[in-house]
């Protein structure tokens, strides 16, 4: 983890190319309550900003808004068609299995034993897995 010396999380991780430890222009440097949702050891905001493990990271608009969709469902299983209606730029099926993808490969560069976005068969969905933070 890196911090400031005054303890504040610095970036670690951007999809958007952004060196480590460079501002976070896009995301609002103060947050709403309503804004932030913590679940476990995930906290999302908007702007794109995520905090993962106590490491920031800014994802695309539709990875940000998959993974606030499952966060916010807080473990119950949400329906490809259901991710599918909730994301940016109206996205097939297929669409959500690629960001799924994606965003499993995100978080896995953050921590190798993440699964935390687990498939749920038979329904077609997936969910976020809660871990204590």
């Amino acid at each position: 983890m890196k911090a400031s010396a005054d303890g504040t999380i610095l970036p670690v991780r951007s999809v958007h190319g952004r060196p480590e430890g460079e501002s976070l222009s896009v995301a609002p440097k103060f947050f709403a309550v309503d804004d932030i949702l913590s679940f476990g050891n995930i906290i999302t905001a908007d702007g794109g900003l995520v905090i993962f493990e106590k490491r920031r990271m800014l994802l695309t608009p539709r990875l940000h808004d998959f993974v606030v969709a499952l966060v916010r469902a807080k473990g119950r299983g949400l329906t490809c068609s259901f991710l599918a209606d909730r994301l940016v730029n109206d996205v097939t099926r297929e669409a959500v299995i690629k960001t799924a993808q994606r965003a499993r490969k995100l978080f896995r560069d953050v921590d190798p034993a993440f699964d935390q976005i687990q498939t749920v068969w038979g329904n077609a969905a997936y969910r976020w897995a809660y871990r204590p933070g």
